[in-house]
């Protein structure tokens, strides 16, 4: 009995040898998979330890990166030996766990990366639509409040923008980083290594004595066709649709564009390579299709981010520091306070009204006043520049109350009022970036009023804003400026130093409000615009800011 089972073994394992690839494809695939490991593995180790130099990372789910950059690793090196060795040399079982917890981890994360994008993307867009959309059709203005704060706005029920946020805003806990690591890929994990495990005690062509290495197609491929099948024909299209209309400025959503719409047709290739075209499979292995596309979404989400913190190094831990005087002295900030300074340019870092209709049907509004912001929504950045416009509406109010004739700047009732069209149509004042309506509002005088860009202080636009007691009509406005940007449970709260943000609550507690204690969260806030978007927006308009010639000088 024995001597008959060597008998038929030793006969079989000679088949076994003589079915398996050549050398040289053997050694080919060999060094390629080694070679995998070790990119991937060196690129992920370096995407970790300076995450904290790359510009973007905080749009780049790191726990969700890096497990999926895990299963990378684990599918490139199966694919490399898979192929070298095929087509019975390779072991089944080597090739069963790395398709279960690959798989299902690369498509888990995949989603998870994509679903946190598109509600940022959107989350920022509704941010910056409550500021620019009307309350109703018709905006009083009062004498000292010519528009309707955003933290008004934002708790009105009526408002659509104000609901589409809300909305928004009930998923914010969801969709973060922790939670679909801790919700979706740790049960997705245990799910796939539940599955991977019942099989392999289950099937006969899984078995380690005698392991097999020729492997038919058989039910424990069903679970991976099936996750397979949902992401490629249900998951990728739904995504992809989600992603279209979105433009952000650090080609994360091409990032997410590509690795979809590649994905599917380099899985569609191999499924069709791996049962048609079985005579090609002993020069080009099948699972080469899905390994080229892996190694792109690997390159393009860790590699590329690593290169670019060697070649753009800053640290975005000392960032609170950034603004001292070798910043505020080199060339090129000097060219962002030229554009700020500039009326029609800084109007493009907030939208561009060329760029600006989308296709209404893809919004959550019922109005067809959908923007596209060119420059604050696509670096995510829409704070910034709602602080800076209404650091503005501030300064025009301190240069109103240290004005000797303050009293002519407004006239007396009836209140004016902004007549917005049914398309709800409004304007902006170019020079001090609020809603105006020319008929309507009163000239403000020269002599009356000093208008200075944001890069200059109340105090250097209003010097008696140095020395005069603060005026009490200017607390309402100044505490709803700290409740709209400062105060850290506010959704238009900035990522200010705490040292700021305490000296101004400080400030706040102790009712001794200054007419300059927004000065340095000013100041952090242009930095942290010149640090995140500057680069950003001189490649966007490049051919606007040619036509200004401003930096000519």
């Amino acid at each position: 009995m024995i001597i008959n089972m060597n008998t038929y073994m030793i006969p079989n394992y000679s088949q076994q040898v003589s079915a398996g690839g050549s050398p040289v494809r053997k050694g080919i695939y060999s060094t390629l998979g080694i070679l995998s490991f070790i990119y991937l593995t060196v690129t992920i180790i370096l995407f970790y330890k300076r995450r904290q130099r790359i510009a973007d990372i905080r749009y780049r789910p790191l726990r969700l990166t890096i497990f999926n950059s895990i299963a990378i690793i684990m599918l490139c090196v199966m694919f490399c030996f898979r192929s070298g060795f095929y087509p019975m040399e390779y072991p089944c079982f080597l090739i069963h766990w790395p398709s279960y917890i690959g798989f299902f981890l690369v498509c888990a994360s995949i989603t998870c990366r994509a679903i946190v994008f598109i509600w940022v993307a959107r989350y920022h867009m509704a941010k910056l639509r409550i500021s620019l959309m009307p309350e109703s059709n018709t905006i009083p203005i009062s004498p000292m409040t010519p528009f309707t704060p955003v933290h008004d706005r934002m708790g009105n029920t009526g408002n659509p923008a104000a609901r589409l946020l809300r909305q928004l805003k009930k998923w914010k806990k969801n969709a973060t980083d922790i939670w679909m690591t801790q919700r979706i890929l740790y049960p997705t994990i245990a799910i796939a290594f539940l599955l991977a495990f019942i099989f392999q005690i289950t099937s006969p062509d899984l078995s380690l004595i005698p392991m097999r290495t020729e492997c038919p197609i058989g039910s424990e491929h069903i679970p991976v066709f099936i996750i397979l099948s949902l992401f490629l024909f249900i998951i990728c299209p739904i995504l992809i649709y989600l992603l279209y209309n979105i433009r952000d400025a650090y080609g994360l959503r091409n990032e997410l564009m590509v690795t979809l719409i590649v994905g599917s047709f380099s899985f569609i290739m191999f499924f069709i390579w791996e049962y048609s075209a079985s005579g090609l499979r002993l020069y080009f292995g099948s699972f080469m299709f899905p390994w080229v596309t892996l190694i792109l979404s690997h390159t393009l989400s860790i590699t590329i981010p690593v290169w670019k913190s060697y070649k753009y190094s800053f640290d975005i831990s000392k960032l609170a520091s950034f603004h001292d005087k070798r910043i505020s002295r080199s060339k090129k900030y000097e060219q962002f306070e030229k554009v700020l300074a500039d009326p029609d340019l800084f109007k493009l870092y907030k939208g561009n009204i060329n760029f600006l209709i989308i296709i209404i049907k893809r919004s959550l509004l019922t109005t067809n006043f959908f923007f596209f912001i060119a420059c604050a929504v696509a670096c995510f950045c829409t704070e910034l520049i709602l602080f800076l416009e209404e650091y503005q509406f501030l300064k025009m109010l301190v240069a109103k109350c240290c004005t000797p004739t303050k009293k002519s700047l407004f006239p007396p009732p009836p209140t004016p009022k902004l007549h917005v069209s049914d398309d709800i149509h409004i304007t902006f004042n170019e020079e001090n970036l609020f809603i105006k309506e020319s008929s309507i509002l009163p000239p403000l005088s020269p002599a009356s009023y000093i208008s200075t860009p944001c890069t200059k202080s109340i105090v250097e636009t209003v010097s008696a804003a140095s020395w005069i007691p603060f005026p009490y009509e200017l607390r309402t406005d100044y505490r709803m400026f700290y409740d709209s940007y400062l105060d850290l449970n506010s959704d238009l709260a900035i990522n200010f130093s705490g040292s700021i943000v305490n000296t101004v609550k400080n400030l706040i507690a102790n009712d001794q409000f200054e007419l300059s204690m927004y000065e340095n969260a000013r100041e952090e806030t242009l930095t942290l615009l010149y640090v995140n978007t500057f680069e950003k927006f001189l490649r966007m308009f490049e051919s606007e800011i040619r036509s200004k010639k401003i930096f000519d000088n």
